[in-house]
């Protein structure tokens, strides 16, 4: 078991301390390292992470001493698939005192994707998408370089949103509270709010492909190994350290492409094959670089094809009608997007990579990433899986049986991809389907050698083979904690996925009630109550101070209007801000407390009292004003004494 862990433990304490920052990146472009790290919260990932650990090495040992039931293996897959949204969330509690905000911010931040942002400022999908390919350089990051998927999803949701009302006021409420002090988010409705929920269920989503990853898996590689690599899935750190990111789902696009392409082989089912290319194509309406998604599953069909030309004597006629069925399926999304907009896709396509292009790959250096993409993609792959495919690589690289044909797709579409530099950096996200791919190999090339076999004289690592052969379900959940430690140490130190949005203020609220020198009363719409002022004419200057009362969560960043009227009903000074010198959003007051509200406002020279003070609410997006809850107007008026 040393020959695993030993050289795991040493790169993830490596990864800890930054002995090794050449794993972070190059001097072009790095991952950065968090800055402040608060070690008692860890607390929270480590007991996660153990507790799957440990759940993994029970299903082990109940799949080696029994053949799993159908029942059984839904539970096991059922689990996993709750197990990858839960588990990055006990990573997100771990870097921050705001977990959500780990989900939430990635998905609405116009400078982490944009397609939320795209999505909500656009009333009219369908002018959108007929006229995407000249809009694409106006909009946000990302979102101009990237078909329109995303921005449909969002659009979509936020549709269904607005035709359930109570179902976006219960979801946007909770949501407002993670970004109640940005102004700009606060002044969408709770219907496009409740819209973010699209991206921040993709941790979910992306968890589902455990269940085609074992179908797939069982029928090219064998149960025990298909359970082996669904178990160490959702721990990849290329998967767990993305929460809100489209990229989580696009292995599960890809494996139910690879699973149905190989059923409609082994049946000779052009149904299949057709079916097998229509989530590919949906992938890549969602990235033009998802394209290569197709290139793993068609390489695969031709090895597939190769390999069985012996027994299947299939003619070449028969294999070009097999690819050109695939080549319908793969095209199929766009096709219907050209058919019912009139766009050209290819204007789309070439749009896109021309600005991602522009943006980042054409201002690096070729030869510099055409090293750095493999080190950023096997930090993120997992330590102990690139050990374990070193020890096994003979195996590996040359497999016996149906395993022949995945290796052949995943490795030349990899090293084709990296040659041809069209992706410089970050790759440890944007090649994430990759790694269910390659712990599927190396998972089976380990099991072929025997889980408890030590490396033989004049291997990578030579070691004495033990006296005690250690039991073959010890080394897999081995491999389970030490994948688990790589992920929880990379997810404390290192900082990759910045939604560039702050944590609200952390404040106490107070729910003492106060005792203003002149007491008065109202209520706006039932959200906030006006509870009395003091105020003070000095030099020209009216201090004034308000007292509210948030009665519910305000669902929007309300801002005070205080406009001063002389004793002839002309304004002689005001003030517009949002309640606390613009510094507590009414989006972030808590249900029952009070705020003192302070204003400092000039009257106009030779201005001549007494004063009436006019007070109210509005937004400022709109104009607005917020109502009294009686109808008798928008304000109340203040006597200045």
């Amino acid at each position: 078991m040393l020959w695993l862990a030993m050289p795991s433990l040493l790169v993830i304490t490596a990864l800890w301390f930054d002995w090794l920052p050449v794993l972070r990146g190059n001097s072009e472009w790095q991952w950065p390292l968090r800055v402040n790290v608060d070690l008692t919260r860890v607390f929270i990932p480590l007991t996660a992470l153990t507790l799957y650990a440990a759940s993994g090495a029970w299903w082990l040992r109940r799949f080696e001493r029994e053949t799993a039931s159908r029942s059984n293996l839904r539970v096991f897959l059922l689990f996993l698939t709750l197990a990858a949204p839960l588990i990055q969330l006990a990573l997100a509690a771990g870097v921050s005192r705001v977990p959500l905000l780990e989900f939430f911010g990635p998905t609405v931040s116009v400078h982490n994707s944009g397609y939320f942002t795209t999505a909500v400022a656009t009333p009219d999908l369908n002018q959108l998408l007929a006229n995407y390919p000249s809009i694409m350089p106006t909009l946000p990051i990302h979102a101009q370089s990237h078909p329109p998927g995303p921005v449909i999803v969002h659009w979509l949701n936020w549709q269904f949103f607005r035709a359930v009302d109570p179902l976006a006021d219960s979801i946007a409420m909770p949501l407002r509270t993670l970004q109640c002090h940005n102004p700009g988010l606060m002044a969408l409705d709770n219907a496009q709010i409740a819209s973010a929920t699209a991206g921040m269920l993709l941790p979910l989503i992306g968890g589902l492909a455990v269940w085609p990853l074992y179908a797939f898996g069982k029928r090219v590689a064998g149960s025990k190994a298909a359970v082996m690599t669904a178990l160490l899935f959702p721990i990849m750190p290329l998967f767990a350290m993305w929460p809100a990111q489209w990229d989580q789902i696009y292995p599960l696009l890809l494996l139910i492409g690879l699973y149905l392409a190989h059923v409609g082989l082994e049946h000779n089912s052009l149904w299949r094959i057709f079916i097998a290319g229509v989530p590919l194509s949906l992938a890549s309406f969602f990235s033009v670089g998802n394209f290569v998604l197709m290139a793993i599953v068609g390489l695969y069909g031709a090895a597939w094809l190769w390999s069985q030309r012996e027994s299947r004597r299939l003619s070449v006629a028969h294999s070009v009608h097999l690819f050109i069925v695939f080549a319908l399926g793969c095209a199929s999304i766009w096709i219907a997007y050209a058919l019912i907009y009139g766009v050209n896709p290819i204007d789309v396509i070439s749009i896109g990579s021309r600005l991602a292009w522009e943006s980042t790959t054409s201002r690096r250096v070729y030869s510099l990433w055409l090293l750095w993409n493999p080190i950023d993609f096997a930090t993120f792959l997992g330590v102990p899986i690139v050990v374990l495919l070193l020890l096994n690589v003979s195996r590996i690289v040359k497999p016996s049986g149906v395993l022949r044909p995945l290796t052949i797709a995943t490795l030349a579409t990899f090293v084709m991809l990296n040659l041809s530099g069209i992706v410089r950096g970050e790759v440890g996200r944007l090649w994430i389907y990759f790694g269910p791919l390659l712990a599927l190999i190396v998972v089976k090339g380990s099991r072929n050698a025997g889980w408890d076999a030590q490396p033989a004289q004049g291997d990578v690592m030579t070691t004495t083979r033990l006296a005690h052969p250690v039991p073959r379900a010890v080394q897999p959940a081995l491999l389970i904690g030490l994948v688990s430690l790589q992920l929880l140490t990379m997810n404390t130190r290192w900082l990759v996925n910045d939604s560039f949005l702050g944590e609200p203020p952390p404040r106490t609220p107070n729910f003492v009630a106060p005792e203003p020198s002149i007491k008065s009363y109202a209520s706006f719409d039932h959200q906030i109550a006006f509870q009395g002022y003091d105020a003070k004419v000095s030099s020209g200057v009216v201090n004034l101070t308000l007292y509210w009362q948030a009665l519910a969560q305000p669902p929007h960043a309300y801002t005070v209007f205080a406009h001063v009227y002389d004793a002839n009903g002309q304004a002689v000074g005001q003030q517009d801000n949002m309640p606390v010198n613009n510094q507590l959003p009414t989006t972030c007051w808590r249900p029952g407390e009070y705020v003192s509200d302070p204003y400092t406002i000039a009257l106009m020279d030779g201005a001549r009292g007494p004063f009436t003070i006019e007070v109210g609410l509005y937004r400022l997006e709109t104009g607005d004003r917020l109502p009294l809850t009686d109808g008798a107007g928008t304000s109340v008026r203040l006597q200045v004494p």
